[in-house]
């Protein structure tokens, strides 16, 4: 049976990490390494996670998603590496499905799907429709990338392909890391047999900023991060993109009668735009103060 390290990155998740441990500590496959990465959590994470029997690594202050796994695979004995979100709870046979899925030595991950099971408020039932973190119910090879909330990882390739780019605090780093590693010639696999439960509860604020934090960097391309020029055109040319993405969800609940979603989705109007022009306030404001500095 080949050894495999898996771990949890943690910010505040005192509500689920408890669930997720047991989930992992639960699985058919035996897990040589269990590591909980904690990245400067100010609630009871720590204090629950200690009543474990597993390795807790500390961030001193929060560093960001992609800082958190990069820490992971540092220190991860082994060279499988298996990931779970603290607000997932992993079904017996999960592990053991991703291990068997490394059918072919190209293959440098595998991710499994990721079910949408608290639909209480309409925040729940909105996210489950409209932030679907899987590839659907068929095993897909080269899908477009690996959703982060599990996956398996070999090491190697992954230090190979450069790790997580620390840019990424939030999300979308596994987007980035999945198309660094095709484009050195790795293969990826979705196995929708390998499945977690999504634990997480929102609010209608949460949903809304998480769906614009999901979405955000997939119109403001990274190059343009360093110029206001280069920041402001990146924005105008995929202004398409952008009314989509708040259009869509609207049209898509009203085709599919899901009438008690509209009021999230009328919210989306106004609230994306609103976060948007923050942020490019914001910008504008630290490229000022760099160059002052820089003089």
């Amino acid at each position: 049976m080949k050894k495999v390290s898996l771990y949890i990155p943690c910010f505040n998740v005192e509500n689920y990490i408890g669930q997720c441990l047991e989930s992992v500590l639960n699985q058919s496959y035996q897990i040589d390494e269990i590591m909980v990465i904690d990245d400067g959590s100010t609630d009871k994470t720590v204090d629950i996670v200690s009543h474990y029997n597993v390795k807790i690594i500390r961030h001193q202050h929060n560093k960001g998603i992609a800082a958190t796994r990069n820490t992971a695979f540092k220190i991860a004995k082994n060279d499988f590496v298996a990931a779970l979100d603290a607000d997932c709870s992993a079904s017996k046979h999960w592990l053991e499905t991703l291990m068997n899925s490394f059918t072919d030595r190209t293959i440098a991950g595998v991710g499994g799907a990721l079910l949408e099971k608290g639909t209480a408020s309409h925040a729940d039932r909105w996210r489950a429709v409209h932030m679907i973190q899987n590839w659907g119910t068929n095993i897909v090879h080269d899908p477009p990338f690996l959703f982060g909330s599990n996956t398996l990882f070999i090491k190697s390739f992954v230090l190979r392909a450069g790790a997580y780019n620390t840019f990424f605090k939030i999300n979308s780093e596994d987007i980035d890391l999945s198309s660094r590693m095709k484009a050195q010639g790795y293969n990826l696999l979705y196995n929708p047999n390998a499945a977690v439960n999504h634990l997480r509860n929102d609010t209608t604020t949460s949903v809304l900023l998480s769906f614009w934090h999901w979405n955000r960097l997939r119109y403001i391309n990274l190059n343009s991060m360093h110029s206001i020029t280069r920041y402001i055109a990146t924005y105008i040319g995929k202004s398409s993109y952008f009314i989509n993405t708040i259009i869509h969800p609207l049209q898509h609940d009203i085709k599919n009668k899901y009438y008690s979603l509209l009021f999230i989705d009328i919210l989306l109007i106004f609230y994306y735009p609103l976060l948007n022009i923050c942020c490019f306030i914001l910008f504008i404001l630290r490229s000022t103060a760099w160059k002052k500095k820089s003089l």
